[in-house]
């Protein structure tokens, strides 16, 4: 399976606003891009956001801008940058090490992207 990779910011939108849970790490994207991975879960991917295929929760994907400026002007909270992604962050930014002011590092867990599908299937099948 041929999968895209980029560089992204991911902020949970359910259930918060402009301040939830958020994350600067690498998402992968099925080949037809409507797909998108990221830390154990699959999201059904839009313009801009994504439905997790598990729950439905709401979520913003968007690319990590260079200003800094993820985040909505009135959200707060600490941003969680995946350790395999920091290289690649740091460089972005133009940074030697990271503002842990802002930032914190995390373990980012694989997705069982099989898994995903079967899920999505068995709703899809039961509707």
């Amino acid at each position: 399976m041929v999968m895209q990779r980029r560089l992204m910011y991911i902020e949970k939108g359910t259930g918060y606003n402009h301040d939830g849970p958020a994350w600067i790490g690498y998402v992968d994207f099925s080949r037809t891009g409507r797909k998108a991975y990221f830390n154990g879960q699959a999201f059904s991917s839009g313009k801009g956001t994504g439905r997790c295929v598990e729950t439905g929760d709401l979520y913003w994907l968007s690319g990590v801008k260079k200003r800094g400026t993820n985040r909505h002007v009135f959200g707060h909270g600490k941003i969680l940058v995946s350790r395999d992604a920091l290289v690649d962050f740091l460089a972005l930014k133009g940074w030697d090490r990271l503002d842990e002011t802002r930032y914190d590092l995390f373990d980012v867990k694989p997705t069982d992207i099989a898994r995903s599908s079967a899920m999505e299937n068995a709703k899809l099948g039961s509707a």
